[in-house]
């Protein structure tokens, strides 16, 4: 068993015996024996590493793995959480992965299985992520999921969720990070879009409710003209309302860091969801208060950026579904696997397309012709900003060709066309942050969340909108081909 803990230092994870890695031979029997188990007819182990008997040694120890983690995860499914003590834990589940125990699944993403467990030595719940078996076997997947480790193991700050711990056993990689007990801004989003009546939105679902409910209704900040003078603390929810049971036992500590999709289901609007409606369809008196919310979200967001930026990690895919809120209004960033660090030279290029499409920064949709910086995350995070804000992405569409020409060529709509309520200063700031020249963009992160805090201040903030000549020689830089044409057709017309 490899395993180190790693919880305050910049250790790197450890290194991990790949053998095998590139048998197709082994991912073929390893993905046929996962798919059985997952249609409800497993095969028998022995048997099915018999009938394999050329890489009988390598399946040996993926397929232990894998029944450890597909047994366990099923195996506290119909258990209340508050039902599961540590002792009960600790006698009535299968083996552990070292320190800890794994009790369900709770999350799901291309860059592993999220579960809740239990970390045996301490007493206490963590997120344990583990790679999927399959993935464990592709080399360029398992080098990422040891940078999303080694990448958060370096970085120490109140808005990034913290790594405890990374090993291999038995043929799983994991690691251990904080739980976070609230809910990606991904899933936020699309339930306030659902509230706001966004065709082809999913129903509104109860266990994201009180946390959509506080959000909409500006309750996660202070309104200063209130009298506010920190933001609202909420009472931990209940498993009924959708919330992770245990929060009692530690109402200050964040927790799980994704939706149980079994814990999802439809509820009639109560008084506090047709508040938050009402929030997000009319104009509002809490509006003032939601926009100061994410002012807040993003500032706390980008300072995160900012001390990784200070240390050489950049993060790449900075996405509402990475961007975790807790019940107290504080934002988390998490999922460090595209990661990149400027200690290492050859990671530096963007080599093939990273990070997801639709939150890319022109340079990042350029693909391998250009070099990233750290204000791709400044971009990107703009991205979320607005789509927070508006309920709306930047650039719509599935169609992948036209949504890259529109990340490079075209600028986003004018916030305050998608709604009107948005303050001046805050569409200035996001604008800025959305700038196509990286030149253009905040020159930090850390320069965004002063921004951003001077508009929570009710100070005048630095960023300033573009005149209607930076804003036509910008479109002309852009289309120079367009450009010329007309120039010259012009001169052929005045000839």
């Amino acid at each position: 068993m490899k395993s180190d803990h790693v919880a305050g230092s910049a250790d790197r994870p450890p290194d991990v015996d790949d053998s095998g890695a590139d048998d197709p031979r082994v991912v073929r029997a390893v993905q046929a024996y996962l798919a059985a188990l997952e249609s409800g007819n497993p095969v028998d182990r022995k048997t099915y590493i018999a009938q394999h008997p050329e890489i009988a040694a390598e399946l040996t120890e993926c397929l232990a793995g894998l029944d450890l983690i597909h047994a366990a995860a099923g195996n506290w499914r119909e258990t209340p959480l508050e039902a599961i003590s540590s002792d009960h834990a600790a006698t009535s589940s299968p083996s552990p992965l070292g320190d800890f125990r794994i009790l369900r699944e709770i999350g799901r993403g291309g860059m592993g299985v999220v579960y809740e467990a239990m970390q045996l030595s301490l007493g206490r719940r963590v997120a344990l992520k583990v790679l999927p078996f399959a993935a464990a076997l592709d080399p360029k997947q398992l080098q990422r999921f040891k940078n999303e480790a080694q990448a958060a193991a370096q970085l120490h700050h109140s808005n990034i969720v913290p790594v405890y711990a990374v090993g291999c056993e038995r043929g799983v990689h994991f690691y251990a990070m904080q739980l976070i007990h609230g809910h990606s801004l991904s899933v936020l989003i699309r339930q306030m879009r659902s509230l706001a009546g966004h065709e082809g939105d999913a129903d509104y679902q109860s266990s994201t409710g009180m946390l959509v409910s506080n959000l909409a209704l500006g309750r996660l900040y202070p309104d200063r003209s209130a009298g506010g003078g920190s933001a609202t603390r909420l009472d931990p929810p209940s498993e009924k309302s959708g919330g992770t049971a245990g929060a009692a036992q530690q109402p200050t500590g964040p927790w799980d860091s994704s939706t149980r999709d079994a814990a999802d289901s439809k509820l009639p609007a109560d008084a506090s969801t047709t508040a938050a409606a009402a929030a997000l369809t009319t104009h509002h008196s809490s509006r003032r208060r939601y926009f100061r919310t994410v002012a807040n979200l993003g500032r706390q967001a980008a300072e995160a950026l900012e001390h990784a930026h200070t240390v050489g990690v950049i993060h790449r895919d900075i996405k509402p579904a990475n961007l975790l809120v807790d019940q107290q209004g504080n934002i988390w960033i998490t999922d460090f696997g595209l990661a990149q660090f400027h200690a290492e030279v050859g990671l530096t290029r963007t080599g093939d397309m990273m990070g997801t499409l639709r939150y890319m920064s022109p340079e990042q949709a350029l693909g391998n012709r250009v070099v990233l910086d750290h204000r791709t995350d400044i971009y990107s995070l703009g991205v979320t900003l607005y789509e927070l804000l508006t309920l709306e992405p930047v650039f719509a569409g599935s169609d992948r060709a036209d949504l890259l020409r529109r990340i490079i060529e075209d600028e986003p709509r004018a916030m305050r066309s998608v709604d009107p309520t948005v303050p001046v200063e805050l569409e200035t700031i996001v604008l800025k942050a959305l700038a196509k020249v990286p030149t253009e963009r905040y020159a930090t992160a850390q320069e965004l969340a002063d921004d951003l805090q001077r508009f929570l201040n009710d100070e005048p903030i630095r960023a300033r909108r573009p005149t209607l000549l930076e804003r036509s020689t910008k479109w002309a830089r852009r289309h120079r081909g367009i450009f010329i044409s007309a120039l010259l057709l012009l001169a052929t017309a005045t000839a």
